[in-house]
């Protein structure tokens, strides 16, 4: 059965999902991480694809692309073999790494790029441990987190430069200079009072995260 088509179109922003399986994990030690990381700056840049936010777990990735060239699918093809062979000449193994194909929804800019890339950034305290932390503990988790581009965004480190953070801080009202501590108080007030409402968003359509009218937009363009 053939696979259903990718909506790609210049400017558009992807949360993508990559799921890997338990055995072997898709990261196994710090250094595949950042090797990883390294290949996803390179590949940005070989395809003009921009990260704007991302984090890494043990088995999973998850970001959010804008990709001015609407090549999506060029860029992970790339970015995902090269990552295959890097962990196969390192391990001295083959095989297949992820579950299923790499997820891509496309979202609304705005509100719901906000929501977004809010979640992606929660995501190192939305499973145990550190799940059942005090909202303290989960903040502080969150901003020492190696593997997550919040603390670039919010000002507090500068290691994974390629991240486009302003795409994600100009989403924001008020002047330049205060974004990153608005940004901070508006992914941390999120610990002690969830978006709900953005889950059922996410769980509504698998092609999408927006309003309801961009949401049938996405619908439009995918039948065509």
């Amino acid at each position: 059965m053939a696979r259903p088509l990718r909506i790609q179109f210049d400017g558009a922003i992807y949360h993508v999902t990559i799921r890997g399986k338990s055995r072997p994990p898709f990261f196994r030690s710090s250094s595949d991480r950042e090797r990883f990381l390294e290949m996803l700056e390179e590949s940005g840049r070989k395809h003009e694809v921009r990260i704007l936010a991302f984090c890494l777990s043990r088995n999973d990735v998850d970001m959010v692309l804008e990709t001015p060239r609407g090549n999506l699918s060029a860029f992970m093809q790339g970015m995902q073999t090269a990552y295959l062979m890097h962990y196969s000449s390192t391990r001295k193994k083959t095989g297949k790494l992820v579950r299923d194909r790499y997820r891509a929804k496309i979202i609304e800019p705005g509100d719901f790029l906000l929501r977004t890339s809010r979640y992606i950034h929660l995501i190192p305290v939305l499973v145990p441990p550190h799940s059942r932390g005090s909202v303290s503990e989960c903040r502080r988790v969150i901003r020492s987190y190696a593997w997550s581009s919040y603390p670039e965004t919010i000002g507090q480190r500068n290691k994974w430069t390629f991240v486009a953070r302003d795409s994600v801080l100009r989403q924001l009202k008020g002047p330049a200079s205060r974004r990153e501590a608005a940004y901070r108080a508006y992914v941390e007030e999120a610990l002690s009072h969830p978006d709900t409402e953005y889950d059922h968003i996410w769980d509504s359509s698998p092609l999408s995260v927006g309003s309801g009218e961009f949401d049938d937009k996405m619908r439009e363009l995918h039948a065509g």
